[in-house]
């Protein structure tokens, strides 16, 4: 999701995204904009995995909805996010 809300909203479902997997497929035509889609992927996976997982993120990969998500926090099945100072 992270990936995806970088890229303009008219090429945002250009973006395929499974485990472990980006497929990017556009127009043949669109080679200009090919390049400067794959370098905005690029630059948003740099580091991806240091970052924190959002709410939104954690209900799609454990299939929950938001209420199952915050009761599992409220009741210690989900381990609350670390606060920043």
């Amino acid at each position: 999701m992270e990936v995806r809300s970088r890229l303009p909203k008219a090429l945002q479902r250009s973006l395929t995204i499974k485990v472990g997997e980006l497929t990017l497929q556009m127009p043949d035509d669109a080679a200009n904009k090919f390049e400067a889609i794959c370098a905005i992927v690029s630059e948003a996976l740099v580091g991806l995995e240091s970052r924190p997982i959002i709410p939104r993120e954690i209900e799609d990969i454990l299939g929950i909805s938001s209420t199952e998500r915050r009761r599992w926090l409220g009741n210690g099945r989900l381990p609350a996010p670390a606060r920043e100072p």
